[in-house]
């Protein structure tokens, strides 16, 4: 819709004039990504249709051709207010805003809302959230239970983003036509009464015209309703299945609770399912076939609870669907845990049977998470949070495993929760430090290099190792902020010593890769942009990777690999002979050094196969030109053995545990780089 001719209420609705305008708010680029990839595609949507039928006879089908949206991306709050200023100002505004919740450092996407809304109260919103955002209850509590309001959940499911954004543009369109019919009505009768006033002699005819215009507006009205409820019917249910959908599920929850408190002998109980390993039938064969075999499920789930057991009575039941391959189930009125197992267990029975789809046999399995309510909980996020924790603890137990929700289950995840937040004020507030370890020559007693070690400085708990936080890290992606804290801490700090201490002149520091950090190419430019800023040499930088790490898609691993050596930067193989321990790895890639795993060293005067063992990777090192470190040294036996295995370099509490910066600039500085005695028959002594 344009600003150079104003149309009237009848072309508006036309797919001349019809706004499609949409509003990303969001400070991920590939959120914008995304959501544009979902969008910019043609679809065709039968049901948009029949409603564009039902309210005008001359419309254009909506879904007969390609649904074009005009989308227009914003990266902070306070960029897309503006934007929307703008755009109104210029009359040309916004049908749509999906709006991020998080987006640090300005507004948040509540606080962004507010003012969209307070400035253009007919844009329709969808909100994008996840668990470790705000609650959904919490969102209610800001807007209240509204129209113009849809919860959008993380990660995004494609039909529900493409309903979403159909359905609410619609509305906006439908709202506005409303709006410019009821103006162009108001007109039509203030003519009238004009005409009135002018002609009494036309009076009987100005009523009639006025009556007529009465009965039209209200069969234009009764038209509305049934639009409204035909967006109704498409805002909660599942576009794929005809499903409810979390939105109406919500609701039946709510209902459920409200009775469990009045009544006390009345139970429910939600099954929250997922099928096992989905991502596979889409990724092999594709998501044609992976969408029939969803509208399978739910027609088995349906049946299940169509039984005629005495048990299971299906008429008070509903069968949803969230997103995905999730699946939610209410009970209403069961006896107890027991009953809701013997429903469970027949879901599994039920869901998991071959299913044929085109020439494709599939044998489906569901995992099943179960939360009874028995009067205490308050609102249906609270419920389905629990369920959802159970669920996550089936899949623990392996493929198609039903678990039951236990408070201990809640303390997990609320510890994992808090371990997030604590972890992004971490990085906020820059609490990690670099601790550093030693590695130090078997033959001349001096040390070579430093690992640089990961160390969080918690206001609370105190010094904690990466044991602690790594893995989560890991998972949230917040690894490559810690990463790169550890980068730009260790090279400035090493290079210091370098630049002042002559003993340190030619020490060289080595840090840990994650799996993540390696299979980004911004790691490559990370090390560029340290390089350059502390005018290190890239010789005295070594990077440590595991085995794992390379284990998924070697061919990135191995072009970032290639690249970062090219710049004189070695790599060591971290932890070898823990993971798949394939010799072949070291021909297809630059390793310098291997770091033998501290499980071989512990165990030389333990196994009398480790000796040997450790002497023939030695020996394979040396004939491939490779380096070996000893990880985990604890004793002067351990030592004197890896001495005479000819090991040439060596990393553990023996010679020094893992240091803060202070402590080993002192050990530089008085101990001039040397740990260890090393002569003949001198014994051998750590210095710390």
């Amino acid at each position: 819709m344009t600003c150079a001719a104003r149309p009237t209420a009848t072309a508006f609705m036309t797919k001349q004039f019809k706004n499609r305008r949409i509003l990303i708010v969001d400070d991920n680029e590939a959120i914008h990504a995304d959501i544009r990839s979902i969008l910019e595609p043609p679809r065709v949507n039968a049901e948009l249709d029949s409603l564009s039928a039902a309210l005008f006879d001359d419309a254009i089908p909506v879904s007969s051709h390609a649904v074009k949206y005009d989308i227009e991306s914003a990266y902070q709050g306070e960029d897309g207010f503006n934007m929307v200023c703008q755009a109104n100002a210029a009359g040309n505004p916004y049908a749509l805003a999906i709006v991020d919740v998080r987006m640090p450092p300005g507004w948040d996407g509540i606080h962004t809302i507010q003012e969209l809304k307070r400035l253009d109260p007919l844009l329709q919103v969808a909100i994008c959230t996840a668990y470790s955002d705000y609650s959904w209850q919490t969102i209610l509590d800001k807007f209240g239970i509204n129209d113009w309001l849809l919860i959008l959940k993380k990660p995004f499911d494609v039909v529900e983003v493409k309903q979403l954004a159909c359905s609410l543009t619609e509305k906006w369109n439908l709202s506005k036509w409303v709006a410019m019919r009821t103006v162009e009505l108001e007109q039509s009768l203030e003519e009238h009464a004009q005409k009135l006033e002018i002609a009494n002699g036309k009076l009987k005819e100005q009523v009639q015209s006025l009556a007529d215009a009465n009965t039209h507006l209200s069969r234009e009205m009764e038209a509305r309703r049934e639009a409204d409820e035909r967006i109704r019917h498409i805002a909660f249910h599942d576009a794929l299945t005809g499903l409810p959908n979390r939105m109406l599920l919500s609701d039946r929850i709510n209902e459920c609770i409200e009775r469990s408190k009045r009544q006390q002998d009345y139970h429910f109980a939600l099954l929250y399912c997922d099928l096992d390993n989905f991502k596979i039938v889409n990724d092999s064969l594709g998501h044609r076939v992976g969408d029939q075999l969803l509208t399978h499920i739910a027609e088995r789930l349906r049946h299940a609870l169509r039984t005629t057991t005495r048990d299971i009575r299906g008429g008070y039941d509903v069968v949803s669907r969230l997103s995905g391959d999730e699946f939610v189930v209410l009970l209403d009125n069961i006896i107890g845990e027991e009953h809701a197992m013997q429903i469970a267990d027949r879901i599994r029975e039920v869901v998991c049977q071959t299913v044929k789809i085109d020439q494709n046999e599939l044998l489906p399995s569901i995992s099943i998470g179960v939360a009874i309510s028995n009067g205490e909980y308050d609102d249906a996020t609270d419920m389905l949070r629990d369920a959802d924790t159970a669920l996550y603890h089936a899949k623990d137990l392996g493929k198609c495993c039903v678990s039951m929700f236990d408070l201990n289950m809640r303390t997990q995840v609320t510890h994992r929760m808090n371990l997030e937040s604590d972890l992004r004020r971490a990085i906020e507030e820059d609490q990690f430090i670099v601790y550093y370890q030693p590695i130090v020559s078997l033959i001349t007693g001096e040390i070579v290099s430093l690992e640089a070690l990961v160390r969080w400085q918690h206001p609370v708990q105190g010094l904690l190792s990466p044991d602690a936080f790594i893995s989560v890290a890991e998972e949230t992606g917040m690894i490559d902020a810690i990463g790169e804290s550890v980068f730009r801490q260790a090279l400035d700090q090493v290079g210091h010593w370098r630049n002042t201490l002559s003993e340190a002149r030619d020490l060289s520091v080595s840090i840990n890769l994650s799996p993540r950090q390696l299979r980004n190419r911004r790691i490559v430019n990370l090390i560029d942009e340290c390089l350059h800023n502390h005018n290190f040499d890239p010789s005295a930088l070594k990077l440590e990777i595991t085995e794992s790490a390379m284990m998924t898609d070697l061919a990135m691993v191995r072009e970032i690999i290639e690249d970062i050596s090219a710049r004189g930067i070695e790599f060591y193989l971290d932890d070898f002979g823990t993971g798949y321990s394939s010799l072949s790895i070291l021909h297809t890639l630059p390793f310098s050094t291997i770091k033998l795993d501290r499980s071989f060293v512990s165990n030389l005067d333990k196994e009398l196969e480790s000796p040997t063992t450790v002497q023939a990777i030695v020996m394979l090192a040396k004939n491939g030109g490779v380096k070996l470190v000893a990880e985990g040294i604890e004793t002067y036996e351990q030592l004197c053995q890896l001495r005479e295995l000819d090991c040439e370099l060596g990393q553990g509490y023996f010679f020094s545990k893992p240091l803060p910066k202070r402590d080993i600039e002192d050990l530089l500085r008085k101990g001039t780089r040397h740990l260890v005695q090393v002569e003949t028959n001198a014994p051998i002594t750590a210095s710390i």
